[in-house]
């Protein structure tokens, strides 16, 4: 709960930066980054299980959560090492609003969609934590090795989550 009380501070501040300094669109994904991290972290403390819709729709606002925390972490590295990828860029963006949708609790296979999301996010990850070990050899900041650390971090607890959802 400290950990996603501190994430929403730190959003806000960034917000406040964002707002007096619009053109820095770093501090922009910082924010909405914060936010999916908060809600991704909300399924260790809080749960809705009166209402099934409710808790079919908050499940899967939780476990989208975690592919968008994947793509807003690569956007807000790239900007703060000052490079793009225009290609790749577009491919994230389309590629975890398609997994959100394709989740959505309106389907009949909903059993089969966290397992779903869960490979995909594991493999989006994979990817992004790659292609930050390339940028990182190729020469990045210390603050850009860091993220990269924390891609693997998440990289990693993203197979453990998979070892333990086929358990």
């Amino acid at each position: 709960q400290f950990s996603s009380l501190f994430m929403v501070i730190m959003g806000f501040m960034a917000f406040h930066f964002w707002l007096y300094c619009k053109s820095e669109t770093s501090y922009l994904i910082l924010v909405f980054a914060s936010i999916a991290f908060a809600i991704t972290n909300t399924q260790y403390f809080f749960e809705i299980s009166n209402n099934e819709a409710l808790s079919a729709w908050y499940s899967s606002l939780i476990d989208s959560s975690a592919a968008w925390l994947i793509m807003l972490t690569y956007f807000y590295a790239t900007r703060i090492e000052k490079i793009t990828y225009p290609l790749f860029d577009k491919f994230i963006l389309i590629f975890t609003i398609g997994l959100t949708v394709l989740t959505f609790p309106i389907w009949e296979w909903q059993k089969y969609a966290l397992l779903l999301q869960t490979y995909f996010e594991a493999g989006m990850g994979v990817v992004v934590a790659f292609l930050f070990g390339y940028i990182a050899y190729k020469g990045a900041s210390l603050e850009f090795k860091l993220i990269m650390v924390s891609e693997w971090l998440m990289v990693i607890f993203g197979v453990h989550t998979i070892v333990n959802l086929t358990a």
